[in-house]
């Protein structure tokens, strides 16, 4: 295997480059070149070999799956990140050296990505869209320490004591959802921002959304789980009300949303969907064992 490692050297735990090459020569792959995240286009357009290797957190392996997206070009996660939502999700773990010698065994699998058509255009996302108090925490509130797991709970748990619900338009496939929400997130992974697993069983290969809504009876049982989870860690989330679907429509203007990591605020209605197997990603086969069994 001959392949291309991009790289965020900014991340939360990302090792040195050498120290990644060395792992996956002991393994069999060649590593032809290390390039800054930057420089995704360059390295495209040049020779990234058989398969691109996204050593950095959610956002960079975000990024860098939508532009691969479509593509015959596999891409291979590396967890360097704090919260490592995609790597969850894949079920790969969040240990970066277990996950290259577990490559020394592969299997590729295709996994879905989420679509999004608002006023400002089309885009694509890989970990979900949302609004609601988690959006408004990213757009408003947040600063780079909260990138740590429990200053971001916190700062989440604070928030959402005096966060008041709006009413959201919803309709998932159809049937009419629309109601007075602290949460809405059509996700594609099992967790977002901070680890929060608020779709446990959401799978990425399966042609759905799982869009989970949070009722206001539920924000002084939520508040006190993030305020736990920040003091004795990473905790299970649990079960909100869940709806699968293809085809989502929503509408909160004025409100916080975010696709991805990428907040904004809303005006008009968006429409949310799926495109099913639009990426090509090589998973240790330890895993896809996993998940059969």
């Amino acid at each position: 295997m001959r392949a291309t490692l991009l790289h965020n050297p900014k991340s939360g735990s990302a090792p040195e480059n050498d120290a990644l090459v060395s792992a996956f020569a002991e393994i069999g792959w060649d590593v032809h070149q290390c390039v800054h995240k930057k420089l995704l286009e360059d390295c495209l357009d040049d020779d990234p070999g058989d398969a691109v290797i996204v050593a950095g957190g959610d956002g960079t392996v975000g990024k860098v799956a939508k532009r691969l997206a479509g593509t015959d070009i596999p891409m291979v996660v590396l967890p360097t990140g704090t919260a490592n939502n995609i790597a969850r999700s894949l079920g790969i773990g969040v240990d970066c050296n277990a996950v290259i010698s577990g490559l020394a065994k592969y299997v590729e699998r295709t996994i879905d990505l989420g679509s999004l058509h608002s006023r400002d255009g089309d885009e694509g996302f890989l970990e979900g869209f949302g609004i609601g108090v988690f959006a408004y925490v990213v757009g408003e509130r947040a600063t780079k320490k909260h990138k740590k797991l429990q200053r971001g709970l916190e700062l989440i748990a604070d928030t959402l004591a005096s966060y008041e619900p709006k009413p959201v338009m919803l309709e998932v496939d159809g049937k009419d959802l629309s109601g007075d929400y602290l949460l809405v997130a059509a996700m594609n992974v099992r967790s977002f921002g901070p680890a929060l697993g608020f779709a446990p069983h959401a799978r990425m290969d399966d042609g759905l959304l799982d869009v989970v809504v949070v009722r206001p009876e539920a924000k002084e049982m939520l508040v006190a789980h993030l305020r736990r989870a920040a003091a004795e860690g990473d905790l299970a989330l649990p079960h909100f009300e869940t709806h699968a679907g293809k085809s989502i429509r929503l509408r909160a203007d004025g409100r916080w949303a975010h696709c991805d990591d990428d907040p904004r605020e809303l005006e008009g209605e968006v429409q949310i969907g799926i495109r099913e197997g639009a990426l090509r990603v090589l998973v240790p086969a330890h895993t896809i064992a996993a998940e059969a069994a």
